[in-house]
C-alpha cells in the first residue's frame, strides 16, 4: 500500500511512511544539558531566522547545535568578542580549542561543603 501523504510505499497499519509520521524534536539530550531544536526558517548558513529573515537569539551556541535556541547555550556576540581566546592570543583558535581553553580559566571549584 502506499503513504497517504506522499505516495511512498509502506505496511504501516496508518497508511504513513516513516518520514511523515516522523514529528519534529522539541527537546534533544546532550552533553552540556537539554537544547531547545528552533522550529522556525533557517537562512543559507543554516542559522534561525524570525519570520522577517532576522536572525533569532544571534551568538555563539557553546552546545555546538546551530538550530539550538536555549538560552543557556547561546553567548551574545558581545560577550564573545571580550573573552574570545582569539583575540587575546592573536591567533586563530577552533571551537573545542576555545572551550578548552575556557575550561582551563575557570576557578577551580573547592569540594568544602
Amino acid at each position: 500500500m502506499s503513504c497517504l501523504r506522499c505516495g511512498y510505499t509502506t505496511n504501516h497499519h496508518d497508511r504513513l511512511c516513516s518520514s511523515c509520521r516522523a514529528r519534529p524534536a522539541r527537546i534533544v539530550h546532550t552533553k552540556f544539558g537539554y537544547c531547545k531544536p528552533h522550529r522556525g526558517g533557517f537562512d543559507g548558513d543554516d542559522n534561525p531566522v524570525d519570520a522577517h529573515g532576522r536572525l533569532y537569539r544571534p551568538g555563539l551556541r557553546i552546545c555546538g547545535f546551530r538550530d539550538c535556541v536555549s538560552l543557556q547555550h547561546i553567548w551574545n556576540p558581545i560577550d564573545w568578542e571580550s573573552i574570545n581566546p582569539s583575540w587575546r592570543l592573536k591567533r586563530d583558535v577552533s571551537i573545542a580549542e576555545y572551550l578548552e581553553i575556557l575550561e582551563n580559566e575557570r576557578p577551580a571549584q573547592s569540594d568544602q561543603g
